[in-house]
């Protein structure tokens, strides 16, 4: 669990891909009870975070890299979630052309 902390600083999508394994293994498994439950037990995190954790494994890939880069925050485009993947797309676009016009999108 050390470790798992440690990686997750240096990377939070560690969680988010930590998230989609076990719930593949889960599901597997035939597991009965509440999934998010169990593994925000496993991961040793609250619950609340393993929701935001889930919601993020819905973000099209090329947010996941300008998340991973440090171009935008992981809550700052969570809210894609929300969105089909042509809407993110849209969004994507949005954020890359404020990126092009060196606007800052991290505080």
């Amino acid at each position: 669990m050390t470790n798992s902390h440690r990686d997750s600083s240096k990377d939070p999508l560690l969680y988010c891909k930590r998230y989609k394994a076990h719930e593949a293994y889960l599901e597997d498994s035939n597991f009965k009870g509440n999934i998010t439950e169990e593994i925000a037990k496993r991961l040793g995190i609250s619950v609340q975070q393993a929701y935001r954790y889930n919601q993020f494994n819905r973000i099209i890939s090329p947010v996941w890299d300008l998340v991973q880069d440090g171009t935008v925050a992981m809550t700052s485009v969570l809210g894609m979630s929300n969105y089909d993947k042509h809407d993110q797309e849209d969004i994507l676009n949005i954020l890359q052309d404020s990126i092009k016009r060196g606007e800052k999108l991290t505080t």
